[in-house]
């Protein structure tokens, strides 16, 4: 009997150690393109924000918050006003670095959650082969 359990031991611990090892590089994956995403996000915020200061843009908006009663009557005018003052290509550009981050994190909603499973039900593995393995150690 030994030697039978000795055999499924050793196949459950290949297949336990491919499991971590795909769960381990799956989940550096996606830590490095949500991290560089966020970096590419926080650069062109701060090309854009020094762009902006640069333009004197804020110098329009400043105008327009004094007096809120211009902005309500024409908020259009202020909005489009704005726009047209804004470099407009920063814009774009955080508007598709957020549209790809959603979706990454849209596509990979199941397979976080199936891996999410996984090491949960690896770490009960684990847990329960370390204490068959002191009651085997104990007898």
């Amino acid at each position: 009997m030994t030697k039978k359990s000795n055999i499924t031991a050793n196949v459950m611990k290949r297949i336990v150690g491919g499991e971590k090892k795909m769960l381990v590089k799956t989940l550096i994956m996606l830590f490095i393109v949500f991290t560089s995403m966020f970096v590419i996000f926080t650069i062109v915020i701060i090309a854009f924000i020094k762009d902006v200061r640069d333009l004197g843009t804020w110098d329009v908006l400043t105008l327009f918050w004094e007096d809120r009663e211009i902005v309500a009557d024409y908020w259009r005018d202020a909005l489009s006003t704005f726009w047209l003052e804004v470099p407009n290509e920063y814009v774009f550009i955080l508007l598709g670095v957020l549209v790809i981050s959603w979706i990454i994190y849209y596509r990979t909603r199941e397979k976080r959650k199936m891996y999410s499973l996984r090491s949960q039900k690896l770490a009960s593995y684990e847990k329960s082969s370390k204490i068959v393995k002191e009651r085997d150690v104990n007898e």
